[in-house]
């Protein structure tokens, strides 16, 4: 079964529980070659809601990148540091709850080859990070 969504529509799946806008709903199967865009920057830049998988050359300087002002629930962001000098996350006025220190900041930094994953959870009103 797959449920194709109209922008700005809603649509229901079954009892109701899973209402939304949904540009897409696959109940069953999987998808064949599927390829996700992967952003690389290398200046500082602020991600959109189309970015997903954002890959960060900082061996030019370190970086800034900033978190939309305006974020849709579930928005996700991968990035991962592929250079040496260093990414700065800037929350853009919204809170981002730290993982592993218990900590809520507006703003992250690191300097080796790690990646933050990120969710914004309207509900709480702020940026989750996860492993």
């Amino acid at each position: 079964e797959i449920s194709l969504g109209l922008v700005g529509s809603e649509m229901c799946i079954r009892d109701r529980t899973k209402c939304g806008n949904h540009a897409l709903y696959l109940r069953k199967g999987d998808v064949c070659g599927l390829r996700l865009y992967n952003r690389k920057i290398s200046s500082n830049v602020t991600l959109d809601d189309m970015d997903c998988f954002v890959t960060v050359d900082s061996d030019g300087g370190k970086r800034t990148i900033t978190l939309p002002y305006n974020p849709q629930d579930g928005q996700l962001y991968y990035i991962r540091n592929i250079g040496t000098k260093g990414v700065q996350l800037n929350g853009n006025g919204k809170q981002i709850a730290i993982h592993t220190q218990g900590a809520w900041v507006y703003s992250d930094s690191w300097t080796d080859r790690e990646s933050r994953n990120l969710i914004y959870c309207t509900s709480v009103g702020c940026w989750v990070m996860f492993k």
